[in-house]
C-alpha cells in the first residue's frame, strides 16, 4: 500500500510491514486488520515528521520503512496511549536480540521477554516511563539507559536505550555495546596486570621526561627507601642523586637521549632515615607511536648490600693483613719416620693444645681426612724423591687444623725439606699460617659474586625486556618505524654488497578514518590488530613487517624481486579483503611496491613505494600498483 504526504511530494510503501492484532487507535477507532494498521502507523508517522523533510528533498524516492530496515541499529516505534504498543521494530533488532514483532504486542511484552525477574522488570519498565512523562512535561529530551537485555537464545546483551519522543509516538534505539564493553573489560584486566607486576616488582621502575624530571616512580621506591614516591616525581634526578654520582648520572642521561641503552649505572639517594642507599639502573629510550623518542625508562635494583659487604670485604682484608703481620704462626718439625719432633708455643693459641700435646697426637687428631691425604702424598713424595737422589721440592697448600674445642681452621702451609751432606733427609720444616679469615672472606666473596651474578641476570633480563619495548609497537605487536629504518640500512648495505634483489611494500588501510569515526577507536585498533595478524600468516620469517605509522604499514622482503613481491601483496590484499569483523564488516587495503635500486638513498625508496601506494588510492583502492624505475 502506499500513501502520500499531505504534501503530496513522497508516497510510503507499507506492504512489508507485519499484522496486528485488533486495537484502537488514539481517537478510539477500532484498527483491527493488516490495512487498518498499516495506515494508523502510516498516518502517525505522516504527523510526526516535519513537511520540510519531503519539500526539501532530504526524503524522496526511497521507501521511508526500507531506511529503518537497513539502520544498523535496533529500532522500535511504540505508540504513547497506556498500551505502549509496539508499532515496528526494524530487521536489526530482530537480528540482534532475536524477537520478531508477533512476540511483542506491547512494551510490556518485550520487558516480559527480556527480563525473567518480574520485580526487576516492573523497577526497569516504572523508571524509563517516569523518564518519558518528564520529558513530556518538562519538553527535555529523554535521558540514554544503559541496560542488560536477555536475547531469545538465553544470551545476555549490553545495550544503550536511546528514547525520542514525537509527538505521540516513541522511537526507540538499541545500541549494542557488548563487545565494546568486553574489549574495556580485558584493557582493564592488562591495566590491572601490568599494575600489579609494577608495583610487586622487587626493582624500582621509573621514567624521566626529556629535560629530566621524575614523571613516574613504582611503589616499591617507597618499600625500599621509605619515601612517597609523590615526593620525588616532579623533581628533577639532580636534586635526587648524590652530588658526587651526578657526573655519572647525567652522561647515562645523554647516551640514552641518543638512543642508547646503559646498563650498571650505579649511584647514591637518600633514604628516609637521612642515609644514602645505593642503586644500580638500567636505562633505555621510549618512543611515542611516531616513533620519537618521549621519555627514559629505568630499572633500579637496590644493591646497598652488595655495597655495604663491599666495604665490609675490604674492611676485613685489611684486618687480615695486619693479624697476619702480627700473629705468630705455628713452625713444627717433622722426623723422616714422619714422627713430630717439634711444635711452637703458638700452637695453644691457634689449637687450644699445647705443644706437649700437639706433639704426641697422630695425623687423625692434627688434620682432616683430606688434608691427611694431601699430607701423606707430599712426605711420600719426599721420601721417593730422597730415595732417587733428587732434590725435593718445597711444598706450598693448604690444610685444615683441628681444635681442641671441635672446631676447624684453616692454615696456609710451607714445608721445606732439610738434607744432610749425603742427601739424606734429616727432617722436615714447615710454618703454619692461620688463614681462616681468608677463608670466610673468600666464601662471603664468593657469595657476593654469586649474588652479583644473579643481580645481573636479572637486569639483563629487564634490559631485554627494555629493549623489545622499544623496538615493537604496543598495539599490533609488530616492529616499530625505528627498528624498521635500523634494518633497512643493513638490508641495503647487504643487497648492494651481494647483488640480491630487495623489494619494499607499503599498504595503508582503505577508510580507516571513516572506521575510526563510525565505530569507535576501539573497533579501530581490532582492525589494525586483525589485519597484522593476518598480514604476518602471509610473510616469511627473514621479512620484516612493522607498523610505519598510523594506519600506515610497511614490509621489507629481502632475496625478493618486484614480481614475487606483487604476488605477496596480492596474497595480502586478498586475504583483508575476505576478512569479516563482526559490526562492521570487510576492510580493503592499498599497496604500493618499489624493488631497491643501487645507489639510491632510503629516502628516495621509501618515495617511490609511498608513490606507488598513492596511484593504488587514486584508482580506486584495493589494489597493489608496482613503482616504475
Amino acid at each position: 500500500m502506499n500513501i502520500s504526504h499531505p504534501t503530496g511530494c513522497h508516497r510510503i510503501n507499507t506492504d512489508h510491514l507485519a499484522p496486528y492484532e485488533t486495537h484502537q487507535d488514539a481517537d478510539g477507532q477500532a484498527c483491527g486488520n493488516h490495512q487498518n494498521y498499516k495506515k494508523y502507523l502510516e498516518q502517525k508517522i505522516l504527523e510526526s515528521t516535519p513537511p520540510s523533510a519531503f519539500q526539501s528533498g532530504l526524503i524522496t524516492n526511497e521507501d521511508l520503512f526500507d531506511i529503518l530496515n537497513h539502520v544498523p541499529t535496533g529500532m522500535a516505534i511504540l505508540s504513547t496511549d497506556a498500551q505502549l504498543r509496539v508499532l515496528y521494530i526494524n530487521h536489526e533488532f530482530t537480528r540482534a536480540f532475536g524477537y520478531r514483532k508477533q512476540e511483542m504486542k506491547t512494551a510490556r511484552d518485550w520487558m516480559e521477554l527480556a527480563y525473567a525477574n518480574a520485580e526487576l522488570r516492573q523497577q526497569k519498565l516504572t523508571s524509563w516511563l517516569s523518564e518519558v512523562q518528564q520529558a513530556q512535561v518538562n519538553r527535555k529530551p529523554i535521558p540514554h539507559r544503559q541496560a542488560h537485555v536477555r536475547c531469545q537464545d538465553g544470551s545476555q546483551r549490553e545495550v544503550i536505550l536511546q528514547t525520542s519522543l514525537q509527538r505521540d509516538l516513541l522511537l526507540v534505539t538499541f545500541t549494542d555495546i557488548t563487545e565494546r564493553k568486553r574489549l574495556e573489560g580485558e584493557l582493564l584486566e592488562r591495566e590491572k596486570q601490568f599494575r600489579g607486576f609494577v608495583e610487586n616488582a622487587n626493582d624500582i621502575i621509573y621514567t624521566v621526561d626529556l629535560q629530566g624530571y621524575v614523571t613516574y616512580l613504582s611503589p616499591n621506591y617507597q618499600k625500599i627507601l621509605g619515601v612517597d614516591p609523590a615526593e620525588i616525581v616532579g623533581k628533577h634526578f639532580a636534586e635526587v642523586l648524590h652530588p658526587s654520582d651526578l657526573p655519572d648520572g647525567a652522561a647515562a642521561f645523554a647516551s640514552v637521549l641518543q638512543g642508547q641503552r646503559v646498563t650498571g649505572v650505579e649511584y647514591r639517594i637518600r633514604h628516609a632515615d637521612g642515609e644514602w642507599s645505593w642503586q644500580a639502573s638500567n636505562l633505555g629510550p621510549m618512543f611515542d607511536d611516531a616513533g620519537c623518542l618521549s621519555a627514559v625508562i629505568g630499572v633500579g635494583r637496590d644493591i646497598n648490600l652488595r655495597k655495604q659487604a663491599q666495604e665490609q670485604l675490604s674492611l676485613s682484608e685489611a684486618r687480615y693483613r695486619l693479624l697476619s703481620d702480627n700473629a705468630r704462626d705455628v713452625i713444627w718439625t717433622l722426623a723422616p719416620d714422619g714422627s713430630i719432633t717439634y711444635v711452637s708455643p703458638s700452637v695453644e693459641q691457634v689449637r687450644g693444645y699445647t705443644p706437649q700435646e700437639a706433639m704426641q697426637q697422630p695425623l687423625e687428631q692434627i688434620l682432616t681426612p683430606a688434608s691427611i691425604a694431601l699430607n701423606l702424598a707430599y712426605f711420600s713424595q719426599v721420601l721417593a724423591d730422597v730415595a732417587a737422589g733428587r732434590k725435593p721440592q718445597t711444598f706450598r697448600g693448604q690444610m685444615e687444623y683441628l681444635c681442641k674445642d671441635g672446631s676447624t681452621y684453616w692454615c696456609e702451609v710451607m714445608a721445606t725439606p732439610i738434607l744432610a751432606e749425603d742427601g739424606s733427609l734429616v727432617e722436615l720444616l714447615g710454618v703454619s699460617r692461620d688463614i681462616s679469615e681468608h677463608k670466610r672472606f673468600e666464601n662471603e666473596l664468593k657469595q657476593a659474586k654469586d649474588a652479583t651474578e644473579a643481580l645481573n641476570r636479572a637486569l639483563a633480563t629487564a634490559n631485554e625486556q627494555l629493549s623489545r619495548m622499544a623496538s615493537t609497537d604496543r598495539l599490533t605487536g609488530l616492529w616499530n618505524r625505528r627498528h624498521f629504518e635500523e634494518a633497512v640500512t643493513h638490508e641495503m648495505i647487504k643487497a648492494g654488497r651481494y647483488r640480491h634483489p630487495l623489494s619494499m611494500l607499503i599498504f595503508d588501510i582503505d577508510h580507516f578514518k571513516a572506521v575510526n569515526d563510525q565505530y569507535g577507536h576501539l573497533a579501530g585498533d581490532r582492525v589494525l590488530v586483525e589485519l597484522s595478524q593476518i598480514a604476518r600468516q602471509q610473510t616469511r620469517d627473514s621479512d620484516l613487517l612493522a607498523r610505519w605509522g598510523g594506519e600506515e604499514f610497511v614490509m621489507l622482503m629481502p632475496d625478493t624481486g618486484p614480481d614475487d613481491a606483487t604476488t605477496v601483496a596480492e596474497k595480502i590484499r586478498s586475504a583483508f579483503a575476505g576478512h569479516r569483523f563482526p559490526d562492521l564488516g570487510t576492510v580493503s587495503a592499498s599497496f604500493g611496491i618499489a624493488a631497491f635500486q643501487l645507489g639510491e638513498s632510503l629516502d628516495r625508496w621509501i618515495s617511490r613505494a609511498d608513490g606507488a601506494l598513492y596511484e593504488a588510492k587514486q584508482t580506486g583502492r584495493n589494489r597493489v600498483r608496482r613503482a616504475s624505475a
